[in-house]
């Protein structure tokens, strides 16, 4: 399917997190056209056929054909999967992944933060890895378990559920390759 989206501006990217269901997921192509009096000026295209339990993050640049900005944009979706799901769809700079350069495994964000039902953990990997991701409560106790797979370097965002859990400072603890980082939050009622 396609969806147009009016707005008088020039966006180098189109930024997003995806996730593909293991069962189902034979990939995407995602395009974007920007058009001026009706004449597209520009593109952008990407495909995914990575299998992906947990979203992971897209970038989608585009080239320009002309100067100025565009009316509109056109973002189509060509799917092959049954079920795939996207988030935060945003257009930005061209910055992308191929452009970040990392050096180790980190564990960037954590929001919202204090979180009440779902919290989000986006996390980087450099190297392929057996990957877990867990979140432990003040006593030291793991009180959810949000990754435990093998995964490619890229990086990723994980949302456990936090509704269950009481009101306090959680950890969320990523470990892959030998190294473990934590990073806390607070669940809030």
């Amino acid at each position: 399917g396609s969806v147009y989206f009016a707005c008088d501006c020039r966006p180098e990217a189109l930024h997003y997190w995806y996730k593909l269901t293991p069962q189902t997921g034979n990939g995407f192509i995602l395009s974007v056209t920007g058009q001026e009096n009706e004449t597209p000026s520009a593109l952008g295209t990407v495909s995914h056929t990575d299998e992906t339990a947990i979203y992971k993050e897209g970038v989608l640049n585009i080239t320009y054909y002309v100067a100025g900005n565009m009316e509109e944009f056109v973002i189509s979706l060509n799917s092959l999967a049954a079920e795939l799901i996207f988030d935060d769809l945003s257009w930005g700079a061209a910055t992308g992944i191929a452009d970040q350069t990392i050096a180790h495994n980190a564990l960037e964000h954590i929001y919202p933060n204090p979180a009440s039902e779902s919290v989000s953990i986006v996390y980087n990997l450099t190297a392929p890895a057996h990957v877990t991701l867990t979140v432990y409560d003040a006593l030291g106790r793991m009180v959810a378990e949000a990754v435990n797979a093998k995964q490619i370097p890229g990086r990723y965002k994980a949302q456990p559920d936090v509704s269950h859990l009481a009101a306090g400072i959680y950890t969320a603890k990523l470990e892959a390759n030998g190294v473990a980082i934590s990073k806390s939050f607070a669940v809030s009622r």
